[in-house]
């Protein structure tokens, strides 16, 4: 995401406001740039929580050309997600699974699990 213009507001990479919802086990992989200045409420995951539940998100570490001033997710090299110890905490607690590997697919990342329908 490339935002152009100065004072942006509420920009994340999932998601730029949770309002009393909850979001968990996510991840953001893309780019965050910001071609201006005084941007606020800005998230590798999520730019700002409102009365809302957030658990087990995460972001790509070096792929923004700001400073991020929500504290929502945790950031992650390339390398560490794309382990199993990654794929364990995006799926903690879900039975069944949600989240998997495939081979030579979303460049070595995880990717939802298909179901049968």
């Amino acid at each position: 995401m490339i935002l152009e213009g100065n004072n942006n507001k509420l920009i994340g990479g999932v998601d730029g406001c949770l309002i009393n919802s909850e979001m968990k086990y996510s991840y953001n992989i893309g780019e965050i740039e910001i071609n201006g200045t005084g941007a606020t409420d800005i998230g590798g995951v999520i730019g700002k929580v409102v009365n809302s539940a957030t658990s087990n998100n995460y972001y790509l570490e070096g792929k923004s050309n700001v400073t991020f001033d929500s504290t929502e997710g945790e950031a992650r090299s390339s390398d560490n997600m794309k382990i199993t110890e990654f794929l364990g905490k995006l799926n903690e607690g879900q039975n069944p699974a949600v989240w998997e590997f495939r081979e030579g697919e979303n460049d070595g990342y995880p990717v939802i699990i298909k179901t049968e329908e």
